[in-house]
């Protein structure tokens, strides 16, 4: 297992990605993060598929707390950062032949991805994207 600084909101604790490299495949887990620039930014890399390419990641496990900026009506969205589902997706792009397989973790009540049936679902499925859920298993 290697960790992997990066940024996220001041709340006296630091955060880290996880790298798990088993025998046939490796892992990376980024549950929580502020923003993508920040955290290209902090590893080095001018995009997501760089960054995952330069850790040989073949399985993402992707922050996905929220699927849009405007999806918490009560309160400022600003004081709880995390990179837009969609904003992930529009960066990435369709997945393409040596992309890492992709699965969204960590996602809020208001997610709407939490809807197997929903519009947001299907638009991550058709771009080769994915949804994990509770007790899948991925063998290392």
């Amino acid at each position: 297992v290697t960790p992997i600084p990066v940024p996220h909101r001041s709340e006296q604790c630091d955060m880290h990605a996880l790298l798990f490299a088993g025998p046939s495949a490796s892992l990376l887990f980024l549950p929580d993060h502020d923003d993508w620039a920040g955290t290209l930014g902090a590893v080095g890399a001018a995009d997501l598929r760089q960054w995952f390419e330069s850790l040989q990641a073949d399985i993402i496990l992707l922050d996905g707390t929220f699927w849009s900026l405007d999806e918490l009506q009560h309160r400022d969205q600003m004081e709880v950062p995390h990179p837009p589902v969609r904003e992930t997706v529009e960066l990435l792009g369709p997945r393409q032949k040596g992309d890492p397989e992709l699965f969204f973790v960590h996602l809020n009540h208001t997610n709407p991805l939490l809807i197997e049936t929903s519009a947001e679902v299907g638009e991550v499925r058709l771009q080769g994207w994915d949804i994990a859920h509770e007790g899948q298993r991925w063998d290392l």
